[in-house]
């Protein structure tokens, strides 16, 4: 499974980076912390999940809104949340279909959401 990663936090975003390529079969293809940078990603590479963190949507909320609509054609989307948020943050209302996790969560929850996110999207298009 490729994964794409967009964090502007360099820890987070290495820690992420190293816990999900322990995992067996997913493969980190990209990473950055910027969307801009999305548009580089080759067709061999194209992620069958992109993982974002919403602190770097609230600071380029326009851009994530282009780069979902985008993406939501081919992966799966998944928002890691801070558990201290509150309210219902602008990438809810995008009309994308997200899927979002503690930004906390264990490595085995990343595994198991992850897989789930790409089993619902397999059952999707099988239906088609």
């Amino acid at each position: 499974m490729n994964i794409a990663l967009v964090c502007r936090n360099a820890v987070l975003r290495d820690s992420l980076n190293k816990m999900l390529s322990q995992i067996t079969d997913f493969r980190i293809v990209f990473e950055s912390d910027v969307f801009t940078d999305l548009s580089g990603i080759d067709s061999e590479n194209q992620p069958d999940v992109l993982v974002v963190d919403s602190l770097t949507i609230s600071e380029n909320n326009t851009q994530f809104k282009q780069i979902a609509l985008i993406f939501s054609e081919f992966c799966e989307i998944l928002i890691l949340t801070d558990p201290d948020e509150s309210g219902e943050p602008d990438w809810m209302r995008t009309g994308i279909r997200v899927h979002t996790l503690s930004r906390n969560a264990l490595k085995a929850e990343f595994e198991k959401k992850i897989r789930e996110m790409l089993m619902l999207n397999l059952k999707s298009y099988q239906k088609l």
